[in-house]
């Protein structure tokens, strides 16, 4: 939920037309959406809203996410960026540093994701790739396995335009595991 503001065109001599995210609920999923980005502290300090605009890098042909500072300039924030850090999240923790959290993170992150391809359905191509690439070496320890296993198989039963991709990819790996095993 939000309200346009601003003129129908973005120009240099004027503010651009700007959708602002007005619900506390869209507005906290946004924030934990760029936490993720490698800019965040930097591109969230000083925040005072987030909207949609037309983005001034891209000539005015994509819609992107802005940051509104409390002094009234604002930075644009890449949700894509933010989507790609999420997913990798698996492939740069290791079990050894993982503490009792870890379920209740990795649950957090897999409603987040669902959440992600519910509210914008293209962002799925994206996340089934990330998942593809960054599904555990098979020679890497069991436990990896298992839990990325986990946590696919339940992302695909989250997400029904995954669903076919994913069950596909856990049938793939658990084939290889079972061939390397022998």
């Amino acid at each position: 939920a939000g309200c346009w503001d601003g003129p129908d065109e973005p120009s240099p001599s004027n503010s651009q037309k700007r959708y602002y995210i007005e619900a506390e609920k869209d507005i906290s999923f946004l924030m934990d959406l760029f936490s993720y980005h490698d800019n965040s502290q930097k591109k969230l300090r000083s925040m005072s809203r987030i909207f949609l605009s037309r983005s001034i890098k891209h000539g005015g042909t994509t819609i992107c996410f802005c940051i509104e500072k409390e002094d009234g300039a604002f930075k644009e924030i890449s949700y894509l960026k933010s989507l790609s850090n999420l997913a990798n999240y698996f492939k740069t923790s290791r079990l050894d540093q993982m503490d009792s959290r870890f379920e209740q993170v990795n649950v957090r992150i897999l409603n987040f994701l669902k959440r992600v391809i519910q509210t914008c359905p293209m962002a799925a191509k994206l996340v089934g790739r990330q998942v593809q690439s960054c599904f555990p070496h098979k020679r890497l320890e069991i436990d990896y396995q298992y839990l990325y296993l986990k946590s696919v198989l339940h992302l695909s039963r989250c997400t029904e335009n995954l669903q076919d991709q994913l069950l596909r990819l856990c049938f793939r790996k658990l084939i290889a595991l079972d061939s390397e095993a022998k």
